[in-house]
């Protein structure tokens, strides 16, 4: 068995160590490899991953400006058109309802074109009410004229008819005198 020992030993290195450490080299060489596989991978996701934060956070930057910016333009539309509104119904209440209200915003879908057409319906509704009070306050005054010339004229002509009476009643005065007179002539003859 010493014998079988020895011989085993004798090929372990004559054939087998060599084998081993061949291996053990390619092991480590393949190792080394996979480790500069590994290394460049690294290096490689790791400037991946500092693009895509480096985008990733522009386009939140980009998002930002951009809902701001939308953000602005939309409170300027609508303070532009509630300033508009307060201008105009300003007016109204001052009593000018000659303007109209613009095309624009007339023909605007939004809220503030719902708006607009109602309060151009009742600016529309208080000018035709004005011109019918106007037209009517004209027709009231012609007819004011006319009835303080007729009663001017009836006026004129109770005068008459008073100062006719007048004189009828003093006819008449006159013609009971004259009758009285002539009764008493006559009552006078009529003694004798």
């Amino acid at each position: 068995m010493q014998n079988k020992n020895a011989e085993a030993s004798l090929l372990y290195k004559k054939k087998v160590a060599p084998l081993t450490r061949e291996f053990f080299k390619k092991m480590e060489v393949m190792t080394d490899s996979a480790k500069k596989a590994a290394d460049q991978m690294n290096q490689t996701a790791q400037a991946s991953f500092t693009t895509t934060i480096s985008i990733f956070s522009g386009i939140i930057v980009i998002s930002i400006l951009a809902g701001l910016t939308l953000g602005f333009i939309i409170v300027t539309q609508i303070s532009t058109r509630l300033n508009d509104a307060v201008h105009f119904l300003a007016k109204i209440a001052d009593g000018d309802f000659s303007q109209d209200v613009p095309q624009h915003s007339l023909l605007d879908r939004s809220e503030f074109g719902t708006l607009s057409k109602a309060v151009d319906k009742m600016n529309k509704s208080n000018r035709n009410l004005i011109q019918q009070l106007t037209t009517t306050s004209t027709n009231l005054a012609d007819s004011s004229q006319g009835l303080s010339a007729s009663a001017e004229q009836s006026a004129q002509a109770s005068n008459q008819v008073a100062q006719s009476i007048t004189t009828v009643a003093q006819g008449a005065n006159k013609q009971l005198e004259l009758a009285n007179i002539t009764s008493t002539v006559v009552n006078e003859m009529t003694k004798d």
